[in-house]
């Protein structure tokens, strides 16, 4: 039995993973537990998260099976979308650093594509006026409210699930506790997935770790000639100030953006609403003069130290045990701090914290039965 804190992307594809490994599973989360999720473009494109060589790892993971699910034409394949990734250059498009997924086999990753390729590929109008050529890129797009909420609907659905979307655990203690009322019995894990509040859940204190990356969104209509995402961070934009388009399902766009670390403001301001404007207009000319839609503000759950995607046992007041210690053991695992990657690991990470549960749970049974 393992109780799941966390209704984003990060912790309900863990329990999915968990129910898959057998478990039976309770997902908590605060209201509106989700909203970073689904403010998110859905774009699988790694992004301000780190280590770099695992994060490679968990993305790898992540498109092969968003590319299976789409092939596969289950009721999920709608939501995603593949897409090329643009990433305009300036003039001579110099060599840059090129980012480990960029050699993935199925990002098909194209350095330096001039104007007139672009032209001959269907490109040439989503390049910015004055601008060189670009990389490619091949990627996908996740629909991120019906995707999302098509996977709490197989949790729903599950037999050996508990979902709680409206409740709101200061603590690992309290969700134990808690999952043990909804499961009818004491749970064997606990699962932080908890996202910017995973430190109140962390069974070893994280609070100087997490801080929010605030991103401000803009949604536009989705004109016909916008077919490929992109994104830059050269000038006019900047690491804090990038500029990009995501496409969103058949009707709409999104357009950001900022990645600004330790704010908080959950609401915009009339100079980025100005902003986002500028942005649309500049990275496409379909979007020039077009109304906005909805604007949106999310915070990424940033960890100073990167993704923290790994678990110990403890005993039943959360503290370390040795092999010898007899008394009830309870795994806890971590699955959270992905920056702007959420849907760019999810299935990678969630698989590995599965793992960890189902390989912690055997080996304690096994040194119980020994004692």
């Amino acid at each position: 039995r393992a109780v799941v804190v966390g209704g984003g992307i990060a912790g309900v594809c863990t329990a999915l993973e968990l129910l898959r490994a057998g478990c039976r599973v309770a997902l908590l989360s605060r209201p509106n537990g989700a909203a970073v999720s689904r403010v998110a473009g859905g774009l699988w494109m790694p992004f301000k998260c780190a280590p770099e060589e695992k994060i490679t790892g968990w993305a790898a993971v992540t498109l092969r099976r968003l590319l299976a699910e789409k092939a596969a034409g289950g009721v999920r394949a709608g939501f995603i979308e593949r897409v090329r990734a643009m990433m305009p250059v300036g003039e001579g498009g110099g060599a840059g650093h090129r980012e480990a997924w960029t050699y993935l086999e199925e990002v098909d990753y194209r350095e330096r594509v001039g104007r007139d390729a672009l032209e001959g590929m269907g490109l040439g109008k989503a390049l910015p006026e004055g601008l060189w050529g670009a990389d490619l890129a091949s990627v996908v797009v996740c629909l991120a409210d019906p995707y999302l909420d098509s996977l709490v609907e197989e949790l729903r659905a599950h037999p050996r699930a508990v979902v709680d979307l409206d409740c709101a655990v200061a603590s690992a203690a309290d969700a134990l506790e808690t999952g043990a009322r909804l499961m009818g019995a004491p749970p064997d894990a606990v699962v932080n997935c908890a996202g910017l509040f995973a430190a109140e859940i962390a069974v070893r204190g994280d609070a100087s770790q997490m801080l929010p990356g605030r991103g401000v969104v803009a949604l536009f209509a989705r004109p016909k000639e916008v077919v490929a995402s992109i994104t830059m961070m050269d000038a006019p934009f900047s690491e804090t100030m990038p500029g990009y388009i995501i496409p969103r399902g058949p009707d709409l766009v999104t357009v950001g953006g900022t990645y600004l670390e330790g704010d908080f403001r959950e609401e915009p301001t009339e100079e980025e609403v100005e902003m986002l404007r500028r942005n649309a207009a500049y990275l496409h000319p379909a979007l020039k003069g077009a109304e906005i839609l909805e604007v949106r503000v999310g915070l990424r759950p940033v960890r100073r130290d990167g993704v923290r995607c790994d678990g110990e046992v403890v005993d039943d007041n959360l503290q370390p045990v040795t092999d010898s210690f007899s008394g009830k053991r309870i795994i806890s695992a971590n699955n959270y701090g992905h920056g702007g990657s959420g849907w760019t690991v999810m299935y990678g990470c969630a698989e590995d914290t599965a793992k960890f549960v189902m390989d912690a749970f055997e080996k304690s049974s096994n040194i119980q039965a020994c004692i």
